[in-house]
């Protein structure tokens, strides 16, 4: 069956039938299409169908990759392309690492690469991490499964455990979707270096060019983008954001790993808290309140709970699976931390503008009191990169913002203060 545009009801509801066991013995298999603009899910690309039963409480997702942004085409009619090869990376990464992390990763079920398409596993009763820090959840499993995917997934796809021409291997597989040209344009090339046209809030219009232009800020971007481009460490989720992990009381599951491919290690983990640090700058857009003040607290104890969970479970499987030297641990986490933190930098830029605006951003309104929030980042992010080689320890990083903000907002305070007085 040759599909042409996007699935709806009707025609999913036919390919099933004709292409697929999914539901074999059922007559009455209902499909509904999953509202992109909500807290429970978090599209910006594929096209997502929930497949079930009528009578059975058995459920499926139907998940149709698109060659370009849905959202960019629905929203401005603008079509921004994408790699047309992410259905084998996200099919072989889910079965990789549902092998490496079963408690942790969605089944998958089928995959028809011809038309784009793979079905895997309904998560029940869970809800996307991003929606529960938007509604200021806490979660105390959240920082050590995390780090013991990240951990996992990180070590057992590298050289340190597999044979080099293993590795070899799955690099030239993962490379053919190439995401990592895709991932060039929208956080280094796209948004910094060559990021004239796109849009954000007009009350940063100014402040955001002078970013861009900056020297140093160009500079430091063109060093870690020559990193994310060469560097072929491990396999890695490849879009490892609040949207693309699901979590409840006890777990969390992992999806969405159609831009897996072989980057430094640390690409994951920066992309992860640069949206916990998104999420903490959209509460200062918002009212000052104590329990805001408390979450905001709560955000940097997690990062740091996960990167030294991430940092003990990688050492620990080192040292049960390799031979090494006492200096080595010590100068790969020096290394890690500054390339995280250039990550953390480069990627909370992508997600304030208009084009990719996180949804915790999104939420906020008043464009006048949204810019707060999208200010403290763009000068978060330039002195990150400034400071990059300069952090010691994740508890020097957290320090740095919490102070940041601190200055950031006592500043806007004074110059309202100065405004009114004058």
């Amino acid at each position: 069956m040759e599909i042409d545009g996007f699935l709806n009801e009707k025609t999913a509801l036919k390919y099933i039938k004709e292409e697929t066991d999914i539901l074999s013995d059922s007559e009455k298999i209902r499909v509904e299409i999953m509202d992109s603009n909500s807290l429970s899910f978090d599209g910006l690309a594929n096209n997502l169908l929930v497949i079930g039963d009528e009578n059975s409480p058995k459920r499926f997702i139907l998940k149709q990759m698109l060659p370009y942004v849905r959202a960019a085409i629905q929203e401005s009619d603008l079509k921004i392309s994408l790699p047309e090869g992410r259905i084998y990376s996200e099919y072989c990464s889910l079965k990789l690492f549902k092998g490496i992390c079963p408690d942790y990763v969605a089944d998958a079920y089928f995959l028809d690469a011809e038309n784009n398409i793979i079905i895997f596993e309904y998560i029940e009763d869970m809800e996307l991490l991003r929606s529960e820090f938007i509604r200021q959840k806490r979660h105390e499993h959240l920082a050590q499964q995390i780090a013991v995917f990240l951990a996992r997934i990180h070590f057992f796809t590298s050289d340190l455990f597999l044979d080099r021409d293993i590795v070899k291997a799955l690099q030239d597989f993962f490379a053919k979707s190439d995401s990592i040209k895709s991932w060039d344009k929208f956080i280094f090339t796209g948004s910094i270096l060559e990021a004239e046209d796109k849009k954000m809030n007009p009350y940063l219009d100014a402040k955001i060019s002078e970013f861009r232009n900056d020297n140093l800020v160009r500079k430091k971007t063109k060093e870690i983008r020559d990193i994310f481009m060469n560097k072929r460490e491990s396999l890695t989720h490849g879009d490892f954001h609040t949207s693309n992990i699901f979590i409840n009381k006890d777990k969390i599951m992992i999806f969405d790993t159609e831009y897996s491919n072989y980057t430094p290690s640390a690409f994951d983990l920066g992309r992860l808290l640069a949206n916990v640090i998104l999420n903490y700058a959209s509460l200062i857009s918002k009212d000052y309140s104590l329990d805001s003040k408390n979450y905001q607290n709560y955000l940097l104890s997690l990062i740091e709970d996960i990167y030294n969970n991430y940092q003990k479970e990688y050492t620990k499987l080192l040292k049960k699976h390799c031979d090494y030297e006492q200096d080595y641990l010590a100068d790969y986490f020096a290394n890690y931390l500054f390339e995280l933190i250039s990550f953390i930098a480069c990627t909370i830029i992508t997600r304030i503008y208009d084009g990719g605006l996180c949804l915790d951003f999104m939420l906020i309104k008043d464009l006048k009191k949204r810019a707060l929030g999208q200010e403290f980042i763009i000068e978060l992010a330039h002195k990150l990169l400034e400071k990059n080689k300069d952090f010691r320890s994740i508890e020097e990083f957290t320090e740095f913002v919490s102070n940041y903000a601190v200055e950031f907002q006592l500043s806007k305070v004074i110059k309202n203060t100065l405004a009114e007085i004058n």
